[in-house]
């Protein structure tokens, strides 16, 4: 799944597609940025829904090098680096860990990802500002799955030549 994506909200693509003449009005309406990350490690392990406790089911982390059952705002903002492209940020990020079933065998496998994105987007009419200390945030979650996409760019081949899918969300090329 290499290069897959996941996006919540587009809010400020759709401003941009449907209303240009307001963007001309606030010289710049909106903005965003998209901060690229490599995978720091699978753990079992959710710090906001189950602090301190195993979690039902594997996550993948990226961003601050640090993965723990129970994390804290001083342990993020004291983390030497991290696993992406913006030194500054302190962010920690995680989504269950996604598996592709071996046909032959039926074992289920942790799927590669070899890139992880997160973009924020914001309009600039209110007033943005930096989250407050301590901020937490779950995306997605039952019922939200239509602003979920996943997206893939140059589409290669199948991984291990096998195209087989078993869901209509993530392509079943391998993508850049």
């Amino acid at each position: 799944m290499h290069g897959c994506y996941m996006t919540h909200l587009h809010l400020a693509s759709l401003l941009i597609l449907l209303a240009p003449g307001l963007l001309w009005e606030w010289k710049v309406g909106a903005t965003s940025v998209k901060m690229d990350f490599l995978p720091l490690t699978h753990v079992r392990s959710d710090p906001i829904v189950t602090p301190g406790r195993l979690s039902a089911h594997l996550h993948t982390f990226f961003g601050a090098n640090i993965a723990s059952t129970i994390i804290s705002y001083d342990d993020l903002r004291n983390e030497m680096g991290n696993t992406g492209n913006v030194l500054e940020n302190h962010s920690l990020y995680w989504y269950p860990t996604i598996y592709r079933q071996d046909p032959s065998t039926g074992r289920f496998i942790v799927s590669p990802i070899f890139l992880n994105s997160a973009y924020y987007i914001w309009e600039n009419r209110f007033s943005p500002r930096a989250f407050p200390d301590g901020f937490k945030m779950i995306g997605g979650g039952i019922g939200l799955t239509k602003w979920q996409t996943a997206v893939c760019s140059n589409q290669g081949s199948c991984p291990n030549g096998n195209c087989t899918t078993t869901n209509d969300f993530f392509p079943p090329q391998a993508c850049e």
